[in-house]
């Protein structure tokens, strides 16, 4: 898959479903970012997406919050600890939102709507484009 500017993919080690041994995080955005499905509970590999994160911010880019796609572990449990570590919210849908909280003890700052437009990205002429939530 090609790199863009504003879509990195960042594989982590991850306790994920044999025989992968990584999930892939991805940072998404222009100069505002999101990141996506931090799913390890292995600080060591959180502290590499942090040291990536900082670097990101040297070039002017700043992450604004942690987007949850679902409620997996692989894909949702290193969000707490990027919480803490950032100060910023965690975001998703009201149905993710409801089973991590109750299987994986995580809370949701911030619901985000189906169809809602995330204004992360390439943006066109009249700030149209972005990254669309579709749950």
């Amino acid at each position: 898959m090609p790199e863009t500017p504003w879509l990195l993919r960042f594989p982590l080690r991850s306790p994920t479903l044999p025989p992968a041994p990584h999930t892939t995080a991805y940072l998404v955005g222009d100069k505002d970012l999101l990141v996506v499905d931090p799913g390890t509970p292995d600080e060591g590999e959180l502290g590499r997406l942090l040291t990536l994160v900082a670097a990101l911010r040297a070039r002017g880019r700043r992450l604004v919050g942690i987007f949850l796609t679902h409620h997996h572990f692989d894909h949702a449990s290193g969000a707490p600890f990027l919480q803490a570590a950032l100060g910023v919210p965690i975001l998703a849908h009201a149905a993710t939102a409801e089973r991590v909280a109750r299987q994986l003890g995580i809370t949701v700052s911030q619901a985000v709507s189906e169809g809602e437009l995330l204004p992360l990205g390439p943006m066109g002429a009249g700030g149209s484009g972005g990254l669309r939530a579709l749950h």
